[in-house]
Formats: C-alpha cells, structure tokens, sequence
C-alpha cells in the first residue's frame, strides 16, 4: 500500500509529490516514537553547526538571557552541569539579579565553554561525521567537527536517513553559537 504526500521543504523549494510507504505517515499514530529533531544552519557564512533540538535551547539560553537567573531558568541543567562547573566554589557564582555575560565564565575568554562543534562528536553517526565533516584539534576549543557549507544538503539527507528530522534555521543557530 502506498500513497502520494505533498512535502514542503524550509529551504524555499517547492512542494514535491512522491511515493511513500504508509509508515512515513506514522506522526499519526498516537504511540509511534517522533524521531529527533536536528536543527542545522550555517554559522559566519563559513561552518555547518547540528543542534540537538533540547541542546539547541540550552545555548540559546545561554547566549540570549540577560541575567543569570533567566538563565538558570531557562536551562536550568545546562547551568548547573556544564556551566557551573567552571566556577572555582558556589560562592563565586552569580546571582540570579546580575547581568549575564558569557566573557565573565572562568575560561570563556581563552575559548573554554561548551561548544556545538565539539557536542557535535558525542551525538552525530561517526560514519557521517566522517563522510560529511573534518574532525579538529583547537588549542582553544579541543577537539570538534567542522563541516563546510557546501556540505549541507547532503548532510541533511544523511541524517535523515538516518531517522532524524532535519530543519533549516541559520538565525537561532547563529544565536546559540554566540554570533
């Protein structure tokens, strides 16, 4: 059994008719796991940047909240786990009233925070990491994946091959690298 869906894609091309099995109608299915969503963009016109979607938020948090409490608020595992962990003691570490800046996080100014590229090694298929991307050593940043622009479409049929949905939005991926 097959049918004919309408599928519109972000990237601005047009509706596309194809064949499909009736199990990519499974979002219709009360108990059918959703697959997990990947939002990919490009950084600085120069580098390809994959959120997890629920990581995606946290470095949001971390780059658009204006104090720390709304920080905390917002992504309150991030910052305790891999935030707070920077700071020397609890005393040190900021109130909830006072202005977030990332630059004032012990190590941010020599590059030591959590990044996306170096996320990207821990959750990213290693066969596509290594079909799609270039694995990097930074002084500054340590080991991370850089995947070039020009990589993106293929990139995205990989992972969702690979079960993923994939969604295009260079703007909140900008934002939660902190450009």
């Amino acid at each position: 059994m097959s049918f004919t869906s309408r599928v519109t894609l972000k990237r601005g091309y047009a509706a596309e008719e194809h064949e499909a099995g009736p199990f990519l109608n499974s979002s219709h299915q009360p108990n059918v796991p959703q697959p997990e969503i990947i939002v990919i963009g490009v950084v600085a016109d120069h580098v390809v940047v994959c959120f997890r979607e629920k990581d995606l938020n946290d470095y949001l948090a971390l780059y658009t909240s204006a104090t720390w409490g709304e920080f905390r608020r917002r992504a309150p595992t991030f910052a305790a786990e891999r935030i707070h962990s920077w700071f020397d003691e609890d005393s040190q570490l900021p109130s909830d009233s006072e202005e977030l800046d990332v630059f004032d996080i012990p190590g941010a100014l020599e590059g030591d925070l959590p990044s996306p590229v170096s996320d990207m090694l821990g959750w990213m298929p290693a066969e596509i990491r290594e079909r799609f991307g270039q694995q990097r050593t930074s002084r500054l940043s340590g080991e991370m994946l850089e995947i070039h622009p020009d990589q993106i479409l293929p990139l995205t049929a990989a992972l969702e091959l690979r079960g993923y949905k994939v969604v295009r939005d260079d703007e909140r991926v900008s934002a939660a690298t902190g450009n």
